[in-house]
């Protein structure tokens, strides 16, 4: 059985919370990535993706040098754990209704 922490990436890339939304855009292009984890006084509380950046920002006309992460981020963060199974990772993704699912293990933050 195949478990989450088989197939995680290791380089996880984090922005701060008050940084605008084209700084991250601007990281996330750089890294050829698709969400950065958002952190406020070194813990994660969320996860800004391309698709907040789409809906929140470009799609309402928003200015993203202006606009802050934390004001689009997706939040609460939903996180799994290095040892779930990729069967139950993929079902708990779905019920919770996240495309992508940040794995913090226990003690880490």
């Amino acid at each position: 059985m195949l478990r989450i922490k088989d197939v995680l990436v290791h380089d996880v890339k984090t922005i701060d919370k008050g940084e605008s939304v084209s700084s991250a855009a601007s990281i996330m292009s750089t890294f050829n990535i698709g969400s950065l984890i958002v952190m406020e006084n070194d813990k994660p509380v969320g996860i800004i993706t391309e698709r907040d950046i789409l809906k929140k920002v470009v799609a309402p006309g928003r200015n993203p040098k202006a606009t802050k992460v934390h004001e689009v981020m997706s939040r609460p963060l939903v996180v799994g754990d290095p040892d779930m199974d990729l069967e139950y990772a993929a079902k708990y993704m779905v019920s919770k209704d996240v495309k992508r699912l940040p794995i913090i293990e226990r003690g880490s933050w």
